[in-house]
């Protein structure tokens, strides 16, 4: 069975206990890898939010490095000032989408948590009928051929996975 998958990435920053670092624990999660309509949670960031906020357009795929670019920052500023989680909601489908994180988690001294969704494609497609702005189902059934499941060798400390519970 094909199913659709998200990951939420999340840094845990690791040094010595602070009085800040007891307000704040210093952790940011950044997401995951999945489908269209793996989850119905909220995020902070969305890639298609920051598409709306910046170029108006939510589906415009033609700023794509510019969005990631701005999570990217955002995150390290989250890190900066200590907030305890931040989440990302883009698909990340691919290693090579996330190694931008990996790289960010190093960087920054943090330890890299995946949480994944292990939703089938089925039940991500009936969740896309009932969004807002729909995605092509053929769409979603090749992201699910494509996808590269996350592994602790591409630099994350655990990988979570989550089944549906639809």
């Amino acid at each position: 069975m094909v199913t659709c998958r998200r990951l939420k990435i999340g840094l845990q920053k690791a040094r010595e206990s602070s009085a800040e670092d007891r307000h704040y624990s210093r952790l940011a999660r950044l997401r995951q890898v999945n489908l269209s309509a793996a989850s119905r949670r909220q995020r902070d960031f969305s890639s298609d939010e920051l598409r709306r906020v910046i170029i108006d357009d939510p589906t415009d795929q033609t700023i794509h490095s510019r969005i990631f670019a701005a999570i990217r920052y955002l995150i390290r500023q989250r890190i900066a000032v200590g907030r305890p989680i931040t989440y990302v909601d883009a698909t990340h489908l691919m290693r090579w989408e996330r190694r931008p994180y990996v790289l960010l988690a190093r960087q920054h001294g943090c330890e890299l948590e995946a949480l994944f969704f292990d939703v089938p494609v089925e039940v991500c497609i009936q969740r896309n009928k009932q969004r807002g702005r729909e995605v092509p189902e053929q769409v979603i059934r090749n992201m699910a051929q494509c996808m590269q499941l996350p592994t602790e060798q591409e630099g994350f400390t655990r990988i979570i996975r989550v089944p549906d519970i639809t």
